[in-house]
């Protein structure tokens, strides 16, 4: 692992967001929360496509490519967490993605390139749920009002509006209980896997043909189709915000989400690929909810069943589009908020030095002291180091605020408004 450079290559950048993005991020959650927030992230409707993937593999390639993935995915993440706990126990705690890349690869223009990337999926996904649950509602209109005016971009534009009011909460630790709706992927899974065995099992059955594309180049474009489709299933773009929630220690915190989210993986995805794979076959639609509700014929599986799995598809892609929204619009408060609470005074320098590079140098002063430094003393230099100072000329919103502590002498508190610190 290369070192961490020893001057900041965007210092402007980080002034800004660094002490916001901890505040917004949290780190009060349990592992289930972290649980909660990568279940949402990775476990969600678009597991609907799997039969349509299996379609361009078969049974043999499609079992061997989810499976592998599935173990790849999970090995992946389980290294980048324990990247993360490594540099956050050497005083480098990273709360994005951009950060990580920077300190990891030892280069200035991987911080903005990881930005560009992650953006760029966050967006996607983020347009994606919107568009995804407005189409879930117009489904639910059509089947209770079928002569009804209502049009597509109209139930887009409401989903957007509650997007847009649930997005004002406070921090990303507040999302825990909404991401709790990613157990909903079991609702509507179990719902659609009982669809289709019902389907399966009915007098109008449809036809079953498992045989792959006939020409050898179709057969290999729908193959990579297949395995981008499941590759991109697995995907999640924002492991390191997720640790931040955690309270420290974050140590097998994450590892345990992991378990829990990987869980609810195996029981959903491979349920889901089998049952509707087994009953359409090679002519899975790309969404196996509009398999069972054919433009002709009738429904493969009662209305109240299928409209019971669109709420829950609905539910959780506003969970899921809030999550993505959430950590790019919530990243650049103009505040500071520095909170060095529940440490003993002699790890002091080490939660300095995780601050970012603005702070080691008074980081290092500390830790080459005989003597441990006093609460009073470290609020005084933090309250006068340079970042605070020049903070203070953006004219930010709200007053500068940096809190002291630790078990035993209680919380020391000031502000750039109110140099006089309580306790």
């Amino acid at each position: 692992m290369a070192e961490p450079p020893e001057r900041d290559p965007f210092p402007e950048f980080r002034l800004d967001s660094d002490a916001g993005a901890t505040f917004v991020l949290e780190s009060k959650g349990k592992w289930w929360h972290a649980g909660f927030h990568l279940t949402t992230a990775i476990v969600g409707p678009t597991i609907l496509t799997l039969p349509y993937a299996f379609r361009g593999l078969g049974w043999g390639l499609g079992f061997l490519c989810l499976t592998v993935l599935g173990c790849v995915t999970f090995y992946s993440y389980y290294l980048m967490s324990k990247v993360l706990e490594h540099c956050e126990k050497a005083g480098r705690r990273h709360i994005r993605f951009r950060e990580l890349a920077a300190d990891v690869l030892g280069s200035g223009w991987m911080f903005y390139f990881v930005i560009f990337i992650q953006t760029a999926i966050n967006t996607g996904v983020g347009i994606g749920a919107i568009l995804l649950a407005g189409e879930c509602l117009k489904i639910m209109y059509e089947n209770l009002s079928p002569n009804g005016s209502l049009k597509l971009y109209e139930f887009i534009a409401m989903v957007t509006v509650v997007m847009i009011v649930l997005s004002q909460l406070p921090s990303f630790h507040s999302l825990r209980h909404i991401n709790f709706a990613s157990l909903l992927c079991l609702g509507y899974t179990f719902l659609m896997v009982g669809a289709c065995i019902n389907a399966g099992l009915s007098k109008n059955a449809p036809p079953r043909d498992y045989s792959l594309e006939p020409s050898g180049s179709s057969r290999v474009f729908s193959a990579f189709t297949s395995i981008s489709i499941i590759a991109a299933i697995f995907g999640n773009g924002i492991l390191p915000e997720i640790q931040a929630t955690l309270a420290p220690p974050a140590t097998g915190k994450m590892v345990k989400g992991l378990l829990m989210c990987y869980t609810v993986a195996l029981l959903t995805f491979y349920s889901a690929a089998v049952s509707g794979y087994w009953v359409f076959g090679n002519n899975s639609n790309s969404n196996i909810l509009k398999s069972l509700m054919p433009d002709e014929g009738p429904s493969l599986a009662p209305t109240i069943v299928l409209g019971l799995a669109v709420v829950f598809v609905l539910l959780q892609l506003l969970a899921i589009g809030l999550l993505t929204i959430f950590i790019k619009s919530k990243q650049f408060p103009m505040n500071l908020l520095l909170l060095v609470h529940q440490y003993p005074r002699k790890n002091s320098d080490k939660i300095l030095n995780g601050f970012g590079p603005e702070f080691r140098q008074l980081s290092a002063s500390i830790r080459t002291r005989s003597t441990p430094i006093q609460d009073e003393e470290m609020l005084e230099k933090l309250m006068d180091h340079e970042l605070v100072l020049r903070l203070e000329g953006k004219h930010t919103s709200s007053p500068i605020i940096v809190t002291v502590g630790n078990r035993t002498n209680g919380c020391y508190i000031a502000s750039r408004n109110n140099k006089q610190a309580s306790q």
